[in-house]
């Protein structure tokens, strides 16, 4: 029996033996390195990523283009303070997205001006008394409505709701 695991076990060995050597000869090709970019996947991945990114800025131009604040807005306001306001606003967006234009209201006039990204404006109201408060539009509706907030010192956040006029 002393035989049998002997040979049982010289045999295993010389398996295993056998079985690395395999091994050895299977990577000793394997020395080139790696050919070609790592980060591209079989599919192109890097091309498309690419289109991607190109299909997203060519979206956001063309939203930028399609949604203008350029013309006149009729507006109201209610505050924090109770106060109600209503006015006017009378924008032009140039081509980069910057905003200006005059805003009448019995609340005071003055100019608002500030910056277009996608259909969020966000910038000041400048008042002729001298005060100048943040103001933040949203365009809704497709462009043809505002809504908004300014933050005023003297009557608290008050929310804004413009059409087209």
């Amino acid at each position: 029996m002393n035989k049998s695991i002997a040979i049982a076990i010289l045999c295993g060995s010389a398996a295993l033996v056998a079985a690395d050597q395999r091994t050895a000869f299977a990577q000793a090709g394997s020395t080139g390195g790696t050919l070609g970019k790592t980060d591209k996947s079989v599919s192109g991945g890097e091309e498309q990523q690419q289109r991607t990114s190109r299909n997203a800025n060519a979206k956001q131009r063309n939203s930028a283009i399609a949604l203008s604040m350029s013309g006149k807005w009729s507006w109201t306001a209610k505050c924090d303070d109770a106060s109600e306001w209503a006015g006017a606003f009378d924008l032009a967006q140039a081509s980069d997205g910057a905003v200006s234009g005059t805003a009448t209201g019995n609340d005071g006039s003055g100019s608002i001006s500030g910056q277009l990204v996608g259909r969020k404006r966000t910038g000041t109201r400048s008042y002729s008394l001298g005060n100048i408060n943040s103001i933040t539009f949203t365009l809704t509706a497709g462009g043809s409505s505002l809504e908004g907030s300014e933050i005023s010192k003297g009557h608290g956040v008050c929310k804004y709701k413009a059409k087209r006029s």
